[in-house]
């Protein structure tokens, strides 16, 4: 089965970004991205083109946080201690700086009361919240897991 694994998600910049140029005069960069906490960190090299890749590197610094979309791959080798080694790529087409924590959580919502008297918070569905500076209007109901 040939198909690709397309991905969306948030991580911390692992190390400054780096703009390079690839031989056909192209800009790139490649970023090392931590997505988790703690001891359920993975690692994940990022590979972003284009204008994205300038935009990146000209705001990004160590521990700013990125939303990327792409596509995932699995690269294996073996080291040079001869066992198997595995690390998660993605080639973005979509790679954005994010603002700080603070700024991303939802504003609450004051209960209101009816002309009864009645308490109209408990009746309302939760509404899809969108943080200011998510990608393309990002909301919360719509990821998928």
């Amino acid at each position: 089965m040939h198909g690709n694994i397309e991905c969306a998600f948030i991580g911390r910049l692992g190390q400054e970004a780096d703009l390079k140029t690839s031989a056909a005069g192209n800009p790139w960069t490649r970023l090392s991205l931590a997505v988790g906490q703690g001891d359920d960190t993975q690692w994940v090299s990022v590979a972003v083109f284009g204008e994205a890749a300038e935009r990146l590197c000209a705001g990004l610094r160590k521990g700013d946080r990125v939303y990327v979309e792409g596509t995932l791959r699995l690269a294996e080798w073996a080291g040079r201690d001869g066992h198997r080694r595995a690390s998660l790529s993605v080639a973005a087409w979509k790679a954005e700086k994010l603002g700080a924590i603070g700024r991303n959580r939802p504003a609450r919502i004051k209960a209101g009361r009816s002309e009864g008297g009645e308490d109209e918070s408990r009746h309302r569905q939760p509404a899809a919240y969108a943080a200011p500076d998510a990608p393309d209007g990002l909301h919360d109901a719509q990821i998928p897991f």
